[in-house]
């Protein structure tokens, strides 16, 4: 889907979802044209990024916490137990939807370690 289909899709504005992109939270592929054109995934993965951007994390915190949420492939760093930790006192404070973490369509293999 071109990128007017995302952002009225999730709500998110064309400029959201380039600077997304730009920070390495979204992907997309190039038409020879230059155009972009993202996966049906990228619908539930703008509509992540931005809970956890409304949450109050910062576009690093975001690409940090992002693997443990999405990529289950992904092996995990020892100090991601402490990142989710701050990160969830964060979420919780701001509007308590931190379970939805556990619930997403990835969810994190790495319970032991992000726990």
């Amino acid at each position: 889907m071109r990128i007017g289909e995302l952002s009225a899709r999730t709500g998110v504005s064309a400029r959201s979802i380039r600077y997304y992109e730009q920070q390495g939270l979204l992907a997309a592929v190039r038409t020879a044209s230059g155009q972009r054109v993202f996966a049906e995934s990228a619908v539930d993965r703008v509509r992540l990024v931005q809970r956890l951007f409304d949450a109050g994390l910062s576009s690093r915190r975001v690409a940090e916490l992002l693997p443990c949420v999405t990529d289950r492939r992904q092996h995990h760093e020892a100090g991601m137990a402490g990142m989710l930790s701050l990160t969830s006192n964060t979420v919780n404070s701001r509007g308590g939807w931190v379970g939805s973490i556990d619930a997403s369509p990835g969810g994190c293999r790495h319970r032991n370690k992000c726990r």
